[in-house]
């Protein structure tokens, strides 16, 4: 069964597809004055279109910056590990080096969604693929990679306890341990 909406799924089983990637960064804190921004973008190609009308998370019209953005596959599994997709974006401009200098990456949250070109002008023409928070960013002069993990483990579901020998093994006493009574 399709993951998508009718419109969607619909412009994806024509003839001939064009897909898009769409990628939300959202909510990056400023480090110094507490404000929020959003990086909204895509791998939308076409010679001079610099950005592309799509929706944002509140289903409101944003334009997506296009540039050289791109993910590895994404493999989703039963067992116990964490889901996580690295996402590459061009840093020739040196563009988002100034953004790690100024805003707070780590622990956002990023959407990685897919689009058809021709159903563009709905919130629903695009089916989201991952979602998750940002938890690593490689910052180099070419590109910049962000791993992002779906932040869901087993672990954090278990109750905690208030003192477990694996992490704290000098569970404290009543009584001096130095003398023997």
């Amino acid at each position: 069964m399709p993951r998508g909406t009718t419109q969607f799924n619909n412009a994806v089983s024509a003839d001939e597809v064009a897909p898009v990637l769409l990628v939300r960064i959202l909510n990056l804190p400023h480090k110094t004055d507490g404000t929020f921004e959003s990086l909204y973008l895509t791998d939308y190609q076409e010679k001079g279109v610099a950005t592309i009308d799509f929706f944002d998370e509140n289903w409101n019209p944003c334009q997506y910056v296009c540039c050289n953005v791109k993910y590895d596959s994404i493999e989703v599994s039963a067992d116990n590990t964490v889901n996580e997709v690295n996402i590459t974006i061009d840093n020739v401009d040196r563009t988002f080096s100034a953004l790690a200098q100024y805003y707070r990456l780590q622990g956002v949250e990023v959407h990685v969604l897919v689009a058809e070109r021709s159903v563009l002008d709905t919130p629903e023409g695009a089916v989201m693929k991952f979602a998750g928070k940002l938890k690593e960013a490689r910052i180099n002069e070419h590109s910049i990679i962000i791993r992002v993990t779906s932040g869901y483990t087993l672990s954090c579901l278990i109750p905690k306890l208030m003192y477990d020998s694996k992490h704290f093994p000098y569970i404290p006493s009543a009584k001096d341990p130095r003398q023997v009574p």
